[in-house]
């Protein structure tokens, strides 16, 4: 979380990480994370990140440097629909929907 980034880890290896997501600091740029909580990881090996600081939800593809919003914004949060305030946690529905724990805003988001 405070290291802004989002690394992987192989079963057993507790020396190195790779970087899979941020990492370039702090910041709301599309290579940039604020404090980053939920992820989840998709059967084409995308990372979906819930950047907090941000309130928005960022997608990496496998192998990506940089990211893309694909749910809320880096504005400032809100209780719009399509805002977040301080969003926690993510997961995914047989049908693809995307479900966000907006926290701040006491609620859960369902994506489309």
């Amino acid at each position: 979380q405070t290291n802004h980034r989002v690394a992987k880890w192989s079963n057993g290896n507790t020396t190195a990480g790779v970087l899979v997501a941020g990492g370039n600091g702090a910041g709301s740029t599309a290579d940039k994370l604020s404090s980053p909580w939920g992820v989840y990881v998709d059967g084409n090996r995308a990372i979906f990140v819930v950047d907090r600081g941000n309130h928005r939800v960022q997608k990496w593809d496998a192998g990506a440097s940089v990211g893309v919003t694909v749910a809320g914004s880096t504005s400032d949060p809100g209780p719009w629909s399509y805002q977040f305030n301080s969003p926690t946690a993510i997961t995914f529905d047989s049908y693809g929907y995307m479900y966000i724990v907006d926290y701040s805003n006491n609620r859960v988001q369902k994506w489309y």
